[in-house]
């Protein structure tokens, strides 16, 4: 690996000597760079195709031979590669399209036709794959394929017939199925690599014909039976919900029998695929988007991650947590909860009927085992509600429609602790 990072700065002292050696060389190809208006690439978490530079000088794609300023995809490449979504450019998945490249030093020539851009194979939008327009692939008229599916949790770059040649393309990490274009020469030695490290992962030899079809299964694989879980408390005063944006669903909370929200002031749980990329958004129940993550959240088998869903400075913010830490919770905080009581008469010109309270705990549900409620009628009556639930409802039939109610709250917590709370006091009139 040591061997490419040397011969791409040598590449790179010979460029510049170059251009020095022109005089007037590195105005030209400033003044050349600016006509194609392209903004910067950005890499996009939810792609499904990676260009990749190896050019050792900036590059333009566009999904346009012409390169003009409206086409769908049309964007400049500093970096080794950028990720994109096709299906983001197109809305028709089943559509074959060809990506085109120029290297920033052929601008000026391109537009006096005197330069032909590298053109890729056709891609089929809803697959996806890699294009590497300056590589070796490019000097080849025939072709075999791979199809490839990555299970190493990594994104994989790969070479032909050495492994410190030129990178070829590369795979998304958690992409499956994915065509990769094999030059037809014979035998063929595939070469794939760390994408972020350079580290030799597998490697992959064939006999390459044209027409030739492989198939080839990458990494042992992970285990989708065992599921990521996504925890996330809300210190919001409303329901939520909680979106994966690649299909703009909600996602389903375990702590309400799979409902697709968050209430307020509780902590949800939500499954996920395993090594899969995710983007959160938060929504509240009217559409509107309260925040949405920059960051891919991607969990391994059986992982979980903790977030705090709070309000700071007018902005809804999604909180990593630090579950390693030591964080000392108050006797106060595990049992507090709010509550109201009503009660209802039997029927017309009586003095007795049912009470019931509407309770909901305020405390890091995460951290309790058991919660029991003891409650006080209007009558004296005692009542006990155990294995209540966040929110929960205790009921009782009285003699008297009016008077006070007494309730206190018991936790027992997963560190085997018994906490008693505070008794609450709500009076009926």
């Amino acid at each position: 690996m040591q061997l490419i990072k040397t011969m791409t700065v040598l590449a790179l002292a010979l460029t510049i000597t170059a251009c020095n050696k022109s005089g007037s060389g590195t105005n030209e190809a400033v003044a050349s760079d600016t006509q194609i208006n392209a903004p910067l690439a950005k890499d996009d978490a939810l792609g499904n195709f990676i260009v990749v530079n190896q050019a050792d000088e900036d590059i333009y794609v566009s999904s346009s031979a012409s390169f003009d300023n409206d086409a769908q995809i049309l964007f400049k490449l500093s970096e080794l590669s950028t990720t994109i979504n096709l299906n983001r450019y197109f809305s028709n998945e089943s559509k074959l399209i060809r990506l085109y490249a120029l290297k920033a030093s052929d601008v000026e020539a391109f537009f006096e036709d005197n330069v032909v851009p590298v053109q890729s194979l056709d891609v089929l939008v809803q697959e996806g794959g890699t294009f590497s327009p300056f590589a070796s692939t490019n000097t080849f008229d025939k072709f075999g394929e791979l199809r490839v599916c990555n299970k190493t949790g990594k994104v994989l770059a790969f070479a032909f017939n050495d492994v410190a040649g030129p990178i070829e393309g590369m795979i998304g990490r958690t992409a499956c199925n994915m065509p990769i274009d094999l030059p037809a020469r014979g035998l063929l030695d595939v070469y794939f690599l760390d994408a972020s490290t350079f580290a030799l992962e597998e490697s992959w030899s064939e006999i390459v014909a044209e027409g030739s079809a492989f198939r080839l299964d990458l990494g042992d694989g992970f285990q989708n039976d065992q599921p990521a879980t996504l925890k996330v408390r809300s210190r919001l005063n409303s329901t939520v919900q909680i979106v994966d944006q690649s299909n703009q669903s909600a996602l389903n909370n375990a702590q309400c029998d799979q409902c697709a929200y968050l209430p307020k002031n509780t902590t949800g749980e939500f499954e996920l695929n395993a090594l899969s990329d995710y983007l959160i958004e938060v929504r509240n129940l009217d559409g509107e988007v309260l925040f949405t993550s920059s960051e891919v959240l991607l969990l391994g088998s059986g992982e979980e991650a903790f977030y705090d869903l709070v309000v700071e400075d007018g902005l809804v913010l999604l909180k990593l947590v630090d579950q390693s830490a030591e964080v000392e919770v108050s006797d106060l905080e595990m049992t507090s909860f709010s509550g109201s009581c009503a009660t209802y008469a039997d029927g017309f010109y009586t003095t007795y009927g049912d009470l019931e309270c509407d309770l909901q705990y305020l405390g890091d549900i995460n951290l309790v085992q058991e919660l029991a409620y003891e409650m006080v009628d209007i009558d004296g009556d005692y009542i006990t509600k155990r294995y209540a639930q966040v929110y929960e409802q205790v009921t009782s039939s009285v003699a008297s429609l009016y008077g006070d109610v007494t309730l206190r709250l018991n936790v027992l917590t997963k560190s085997g602790e018994y906490i008693q709370g505070t008794p609450l006091n709500i009076a009926i009139r």
